[in-house]
């Protein structure tokens, strides 16, 4: 615009000072001489207008004469130019490219041509565009609210077709009148209450407000409330991309609205990688109606039905913690739409870029690939030859020279160790092929993959049964040896997907430039896309397991940025959504979400049947990207062919009928030693649990193995020794289930039953937390008396067969403390072990059936009662505690003057010991009367010889 200026491209040697010109043409290096011919200092200015596109000519003219031909005659002409500023919202500054005609010296229909010495510009700008002014927005009346109503404002078209100039006007506040009127698709309700068409370009839906999330929308903020926790920088969810995104941490999003009827809400969603313990989550008054996690690879509509009156609907969604190089967790919100709560739409909403209103106006359609819309027409056409459209494009843009991203590679015939390629422009072109393409024509002949070999000019596998030697032969697999299975993708060129087999599949969601992924040749690629768009790449396969294990996965992958190639696109610096993902039965797994350079990657895959899915998503307004993907490879596949060759694992040997594989030992047998041809049969009393066993396992006291020592059983009567006399009886007490704290028990003290939901087999206890898993904790039983001495107590152990993924002990063990209690019946254990022992789990149950069984003469005495009336009852009184009754009382005759031998006895006794006091006493008066009686007489004798 202006003719004066410094620069040293437009400068004349000649006064060496810059050329005052508005455009000139370097002819000469400065470095040398420098020298540049002025294509015009005169400037004029032109409406343009081509039908399908708007903007501005600028042409300079009175430049240097020049471009004539003495030979042929012709003479010298005034150089000109002109720059076509086509209007491009979205194109920024945007970049000066050549058009046609351009001078090229020496062309002699260009010497003769009257216009030589005119060159051409295209300028694709938002320069392009006129000033921003009141012709170019809209005004939109809110829904009537306790007679307010909310005018707001926004460009009639999206993105806006102007620059500069006038801003939007803010929201204003409007008084209005409440109404029942409604309006078909299409319209809108009026200021002065009556229905008009929605503008160009532009769509509504009756009695629905529906807010996406792609465009401005004047009144979020007052609408619509949002917040996290805990409060962190990028809180809550905001817009971005084109989308509503949730932020870090645990996000909310809150909005009140009042449903005149029976109505609903529609959420467009994308899921990205939810917790299973924390899913994301749709509230309406505050009651979950409706649950996800995992990913959704791609938007789906979720429909909430909502019932007459005012409702709170809730969004949350709580980030999942991913490694730093991981697609960020998130949900992404493209469009809310709300049924029931207006009778007309209160507004007509605009047509993202790219797309045209259907022909009832109550809907927007994408124009498509290589298709734009034609404002002035209301329609899409074609876009020009040398320009493309992505879905989601805004316009066409002007098409770049092909690189090797635009072709699918075929190679030739190996010839002297080289093939040829052979180039094929992938369709829809999105470039302008060169005159001459320099890519490399051919290359080194490809080598087979792994397991493979030359024959003729194709790469071929050895039957089953053998495998490849190192010369390159097939041999067969050794006796009591295995061979792992493989299947291998994209280690060759493949020329279409039936190649690929039927287990491979590919598609796309979204706003798509092609079906799915694109094949290539010896890979593919996730395809050029501009807009919103989920491809998935599948292949469904089956793990063998057993002697095997695990199988696994590798692939090698490289994401590149195409933006330089196909269109200049700011990104969003706080956005990492656009990327490559890999799922393996839904579950993500942890890998870079980009990878410039190409990264060879493995990951385990169990036994089973599985689905692996390679998702590239592509976000609106994000970095351009494209996926490439090659050399996959499944290891221990059902099908496939043979690599290598390894010794039957121990608990395997080598299965005769098939020569190719191992077979497990069955039940009752093991085998501690690789490559062997048979099994051992287990001992007496010992028993393998599941096929395939190194070692056979002893059963615990009190319990023995079954006729096929698969497994070891119990009649639930214990002793403890072989030659004691006390017993313990079980079998009477039923199957126990207890709620102790946040986990659930099933007890079955003597018989296996199945309470597993997740197919654990027969337990005798069962542990289900408190997310619903549940573990077989007790499978083997074991009779333990610690203190013989003490016969009120004894205990059971059982080892697991399972356990929860946080035990670390491969075979943890639960004790349960038996004690007789006389009164208990049956009882209820209870857990004694503290809480911070999760795996070694301690119980206590005290029970009627926890005492020895009761032995009459041991455990009784015998008792009598008095005799009375003829009559006496026998009774037993118990000397210790016991499981059983005492003997029934009974009564038995009896004598009331029965001889008691006791008592005659004892008179017996009496009567002879007074017998012998009566002889003592009579004894001595006796001698007392005789020795008074001599006393007696010699006093006579005195007496008689005195006188």
């Amino acid at each position: 615009c202006s003719k004066n200026h410094t620069n040293h491209t437009c400068f004349d040697p000649d006064t060496q000072q810059p050329l005052s010109t508005y455009s000139c043409e370097v002819v000469q290096p400065e470095s040398s001489v420098g020298k540049a011919m002025n294509l015009g200092e005169v400037i004029g200015y032109y409406f343009y207008d081509d039908g399908t596109e708007t903007g501005v000519i600028i042409e300079y003219t009175h430049g240097t004469y020049g471009c004539g031909n003495t030979r042929l005659g012709v003479p010298n002409v005034p150089r000109s130019s002109n720059v076509t500023l086509i209007c491009d919202p979205q194109a920024g500054i945007g970049l000066l490219v050549g058009g046609s005609p351009i001078h090229v010296p020496g062309n002699e229909d260009w010497d003769t041509s009257p216009d030589r010495c005119k060159y051409q510009f295209e300028w694709r700008t938002v320069y392009g565009c006129p000033l921003c002014s009141a012709a170019h927005w809209k005004e939109n009346k809110g829904a009537c609210i306790d007679n307010k109503s909310t005018v707001s404002y926004e460009w009639k078209s999206n993105p806006k077709e102007c620059h500069g100039g006038l801003p939007l006007p803010e929201p204003t506040t409007i008084s209005c009148q409440s109404s029942n009127n409604s309006c078909p698709d299409g319209q809108v309700l009026t200021f002065e209450e009556a229905c008009a068409p929605c503008w160009v370009n532009t769509y509504s839906r009756s009695e629905e407000e529906i807010y996406s999330f792609s465009q401005r929308i004047p009144e979020f903020d007052t609408l619509f409330t949002s917040d996290c926790t805990p409060i962190t920088e990028r809180c809550g969810f905001n817009v971005s991309s084109g989308l509503l995104i949730s932020g870090d941490e645990t996000s909310f999003l809150r909005v009140s609205k009042n449903f005149k009827r029976q109505g609903s809400i529609k959420i467009t969603l994308m899921v990205s990688s939810a917790p299973k313990n924390e899913p994301f989550a749709i509230l309406l008054d505050s009651k979950e109606v409706y649950t996800y996690s995992g990913t959704t690879f791609g938007f789906i509509d979720v429909t909430i039905p909502a019932p007459l009156g005012t409702h709170v609907v809730t969004l949350r969604f709580t980030k999942m913690v991913t490694s730093v190089n991981a697609r960020s967790s998130y949900v992404a919100i493209s469009q809310i739409v709300f049924h029931g709560t207006v009778d007309a739409a209160p507004r007509c909403i605009n047509c993202p870029a790219g797309f045209v209103s259907s022909p009832s106006r109550g809907s927007c359609i994408d124009c498509g690939v290589n298709k734009y819309h034609y404002a002035l027409k209301d329609q899409c056409v074609d876009c020009s030859n040398n320009t493309f459209r992505l879905p989601q494009f805004p316009v066409c843009r002007l098409k770049q020279i092909c690189n090797e991203l635009d072709y699918f590679k075929v190679y030739g015939t190996c010839i002297r160790n080289f093939s040829s390629i052979t180039y094929t422009l992938m369709t829809p072109a999105f470039c302008t092929e060169p005159t001459s393409l320099d890519l490399p024509q051919n290359r080194p002949c490809l080598t087979c993959p792994p397991g493979q070999y030359w024959y003729g000019d194709i790469c071929q596998t050895c039957p089953d049964g053998k495998y490849l030697a190192l010369d390159n032969r097939c041999v067969d697999i050794p006796v009591g040896h295995y061979s792992h299975k493989n299947i291998l993708y994209l280690y060759s060129p493949v020329r279409s997907w039936s190649h690929l087999g039927s287990e491979v599949s590919t598609s796309c969601t979204g706003y798509c430039s092609s079906s799915g992924w694109r094949l290539m040749g010896d890979h593919v690629d996730s395809g050029i896309n501009y807009g919103t768009a989920n491809l998935l790449f599948n292949i469904s396969t089956e793990i063998e397991g057993g002697p095997f294990g695990e199988g696994r996965v590798n692939f090698r992958y490289k994401t590149l940025s195409i933006n330089s190639h196909y269109i200049t696109t700011q990104r969003d610096p706080s956005s990492n959504l656009s990327g490559l993902q890999f799922f393996i039965d839904n579950q993500l797994q942890d890998m870079p979400y980009e990878s410039p350079v190409e990264s060879d990657i493995w990951f385990p895959i169990p036994a089973g049947k599985h689905n692996l899915v390679w998702s590239f998503s592509q976000i609106l307004n994000t970095e351009m990207k494209l996926a490439q993907l090659s050399h996959i490879r499944i290891e221990g596949t059902m099908t496939g062919y043979h690599i290598d060759t390894s010794p039957c694992p121990a608990g395997y040997i080598h299965n005769p009928s098939t020569n190719s594989g191992c077979i497990p030992c069955p039940l009752g047998t093991y085998q501690f030693r690789a490559g062997q041809q048979s099994c051992i049969p287990c001992a007496p009393n010992t028993v393998t649990l599941e096929p395939g066993s190194v070692e056979c396992t002893p059963c615990g006291a009190g319990s023995f193995s079954n006729d096929k020592l698969s497994d070891c059983v119990t009649n639930c009567v214990f002793s403890p020794s072989t030659n004691s006399t006390i017993e313990y009886q079980l079998a009477s007490i039923p199957e126990t289930v207890v709620q102790l704290g946040s986990e659930k028990y099933v007890f079955n003290l003597c018989q296996k039953a199945i309470h597993c939901i997740n197919g654990c087999g027969l337990s005798h206890i069962a542990q289900q937390t408190a997310n619903g898993n549940t573990f077989n904790i007790g499978h083997l039983i074991e009779f333990v008396m610690p203190n013989p001495s003490n016969e009120t107590s004894f205990l059971l152990r059982y080892k697991s067969r399972d356990r929860p993924a946080y035990c670390n002990n491969p075979s943890n063990t639960q004790t349960i403390n038996m004690i007789c209690d006389m009164d208990a019946a049956f009882g209820i254990p209870t857990k004694i072990s503290p809480p911070s022992e999760v795996c070694n789990l301690r119980f206590e149950w005290a029970s009627l059936y926890a005492c020895k069984k009761c032995v009459l003469d041991r455990d009784f005495v015998r008792k009598e009662g008095q005799c009375i009336g003829g009559r006496k009852t026998i009774f037993y009184q118990r000397l210790s505690p016991c499981n059983g009754e005492a003997p029934q009382d009974y009564d038995v005759n009896c004598s009331d003057v029965g001889v008691n031998y006791g008592l005659i006895f004892g008179l017996l006794i009496l009567c002879v010991i007074i017998l012998l006091l009566l002889v003592v006493g009579v004894l001595y008066f006796y001698r007392r009367k005789r020795g008074l009686e001599i006393k007696y007489r010699n006093f006579e004798t005195q007496v008689d010889s005195t006188l």
